[in-house]
């Protein structure tokens, strides 16, 4: 019974992560989408703006462990907040999930 109470505490996790994750996405990123879209990429402030935006919910650096900066989220919790920005800003998504490029060279 452990176990399926574990799993279905961590499904509530997921579940409420993704929630509180749309809302915000919904009314805070979805109505800059097409202006900055227009405008061409982001630069490099925009774009970090945003992902400073995002880092609380656990974009980013979200996987990795509490005590190397991230929040430690579940694969599948990562995995359904990088789909959940890829259906208000496919662009910055792919920002989000990877490491910045180096500036180097």
């Amino acid at each position: 019974m452990k176990g399926a109470n574990h799993e279905l505490l961590s499904h509530r996790r997921t579940a409420n992560a993704q929630s509180n994750v749309r809302k915000f996405l919904d009314s805070e990123i979805a109505p800059v989408v097409d202006q900055h879209e227009k405008k061409g990429p982001l630069t490099k402030t925009e774009a970090t703006a945003f992902i400073n935006q995002l880092m609380p919910f656990g974009y980013f650096l979200g996987f990795l462990p509490e005590d190397c900066g991230g929040s430690n989220l579940e694969a599948k919790t990562n995995g359904i907040l990088v789909e959940e920005l890829g259906r208000v800003w496919a662009s910055l998504a792919g920002r989000s999930s990877s490491p910045p490029a180096s500036s180097g060279s």
